[in-house]
């Protein structure tokens, strides 16, 4: 019985250009067919999958791939931006119209297994890779919605996709082979997911008789791309990937419609590939996860503070430059940061005060995770007025003479975090219990201060209200430290929140607050509310407000709470609940 065809010209212009068998004599059709059948090496191909059916996916790519002789190259610095994890849309000029694609599907799964690219005709009739394929015709309005739904859902669902923007090969123009006009189905998709765009550029070329076929009758050349798989034979392309641009850094308040949008696109893109400077604001990838039993071995080093009632471990731990400790939670920060709209856009989010100063590191044992962290300064210890060691603080805010009360007897309280996998416990609050444990050990603790953050991501108007609300309710009476770019309020918007926050009271007010952020489906942030109902009236001050330009704008609030007016309720809760 003889095989089925995998790869069937005649199916294919049979089903997309049935006039051709009708409007023509019957050996002119013949004779078409014979020649695109040459042309597309459809025996070669289908020969090469018949005695390769036991391989799918990436393991018959590599197999062509080496069949032909075809490599790509790509450099270190590229493959760094690859992120291992997480939804993300890698986008590409689409140089080839099939060896590209089967390149790109072949370098990202070596990395990440979860990767799918959006097939166009070409290789959807290639059935041992459909695992890999989500079938489109192109990136438009026409797209149909079983495909939309599944790119959404593998989105959802933290996985990778590959997308060619023009939705088509590239043709020959005046200044080299570029992509026709590109369609922004994929900007749509990033834009639901908030998913991250990773730019890719291939170096690459078609041969001259495709472009001159193109030229003349741009569908006849579509059927010519398995001719141009089979005819780059002992070819080499060259890969370049950029890096991560978060899908909030591609809104620009300066382009006025998604067309322009799309063209700065596709020029950032494109000056990947000549090396030149380009457009939108990226990040790095994060760095890898490191050995767990490596990053516990550190925890139990250090101070063990108590155990939670579901066998959570707080600890409390110094690390170096080399510690796999720090390094996860550089990581950890980073990513969790990110999601909610801030970090630094590095690969992992470590800076040099995380070398002398401790963390407080809440550990599932069962699961062998960190949970979350809080980095702690101890002010009697590093002492800035005596050596060069500084406070994080300090970078943000200058303190007045007035202020250095605060560099004895204190603790700067920062990065905190908890890694998203823990959303929606009570993790915020275990590492609270952590700090509660800590006054307990080290009773002479009589301040907590440090910067509380406001994503970027709340939009002006929004942090305008919360700023004007925590100064009207927790303003400390000195100036006794100033932020070093101070957040502004004009005088006009100031007047219209005298009007709005009109409440007798912090309870009146707070419920204007809630009310007036809900109108953009935002919250107060759990750090604002948990610290300004930590203690009793004057315990709680919010000295001055800034902007931090390296952590992606947010806007930082200076909170210093002093320990000995902690309500009672809160005291019990926090500093007596643990084993």
């Amino acid at each position: 019985m003889q095989e089925k065809k995998i790869v069937d010209l005649e199916k294919a212009l049979n089903d997309k250009y049935p006039k051709l068998f009708t409007k023509y004599p019957k050996f002119i059709s013949n004779l078409l067919i014979g020649l695109l059948k040459k042309l597309f090496y459809e025996d070669k191909l289908n020969d090469f999958i018949l005695k390769n059916k036991d391989a799918k996916n990436k393991e018959i790519i590599d197999r062509f791939l080496k069949s032909i002789n075809f490599t790509y190259k790509i450099d270190n610095i590229s493959l760094q931006n690859i992120p291992k994890s997480g939804r993300v849309i890698f986008i590409s000029n689409h140089p080839l119209g099939g060896l590209d694609a089967l390149s790109l599907m072949h370098l990202i799964n070596g990395v990440r297994k979860d990767v799918k690219i959006l097939a166009n005709e070409f290789l959807m009739k290639l059935d041992p890779i459909s695992d890999m394929l989500i079938p489109i015709d192109n990136i438009s309005n026409q797209s149909s919605r079983e495909a939309i739904k599944s790119v959404d859902e593998h989105l959802k669902n933290e996985g990778a996709i590959i997308i060619f923007p023009a939705g088509e090969v590239s043709r020959a123009k005046v200044f080299g082979i570029k992509d026709l006009n590109w369609k922004g189905g994929f900007l749509k998709f990033a834009k639901k997911a908030q998913a991250p765009i990773v730019p890719i550029f291939v170096n690459a070329r078609n041969s001259s008789l495709f472009y001159a076929i193109s030229a003349i009758y741009k569908p006849l050349a579509g059927l010519l791309l398995g001719h141009e798989v089979m005819n780059k034979k002992n070819k080499s392309i060259t890969i370049k990937i950029g890096e991560m641009i978060p899908y909030k850094n591609l809104i620009l308040p300066e382009i006025k419609s998604p067309d322009n949008t799309l063209k700065l696109i596709q020029r950032h893109l494109y000056n990947i590939g000549k090396n030149r400077k380009t457009i939108f604001k990226t990040q790095r990838c994060l760095v890898d996860k490191v050995d767990i039993n490596e990053v516990y071995d550190e925890v139990l080093k250090g101070l063990n503070l108590g155990k939670t009632k579901d066998g959570k471990e707080i600890y409390l731990c110094k690390t170096s430059n080399k510690s796999a400790l720090l390094t996860e939670i550089g990581r950890l920060r980073e990513l969790t940061f990110r999601r909610v709209g801030e970090g630094t856009g590095k690969e992992c989010d470590v800076d040099e005060f995380d070398f002398y100063y401790e963390h407080l590191v809440l550990f599932d044992t069962e699961l062998k995770e960190i949970v979350g962290a809080y980095r702690i300064g101890v002010t009697n210890e590093i002492n800035p007025t005596l050596d060069s060691k500084k406070l994080y603080t300090q970078t943000l805010f200058s303190f007045k003479n007035e202020a250095k009360f605060l560099l004895k007897d204190s603790i700067e309280l920062g990065r905190s975090f908890v890694q998203p996998k823990f959303w929606g416990t009570r993790a915020l609050d275990y590492l609270w219990y952590g700090i509660g444990a800590y006054i307990k050990k080290f009773p002479e603790t009589k301040y907590m201060f440090g910067p509380v953050s406001i994503s970027a991501n709340y939009p002006k108007t929004a942090r305008d209200m919360m700023i004007y609300f925590y100064k009207k309710h927790f303003t400390s009476k000195e100036e006794i430290v100033v932020s070093k770019n101070r957040y502004f309020i004009s005088q006009a918007e100031k007047e219209e929140l005298d009007l709005l926050f009109c409440g007798q009271n912090y309870e009146e007010d707070f419920k204007i607050l809630k009310e007036s952020l809900a109108n953009f489906d935002l919250s107060v942030p759990t750090l604002y509310k948990q610290y300004s109902e930590l203690c009793d009236e004057g315990g709680v001050e919010f000295l001055d407000f800034g902007i931090d330009t390296d952590f992606e704008d947010c806007a930082d609030g200076f909170i210093l709470v002093q320990t000995e007016k902690i309500k009672e309720a809160k005291r019990k809760r926090y500093i007596g609940d643990l084993e």
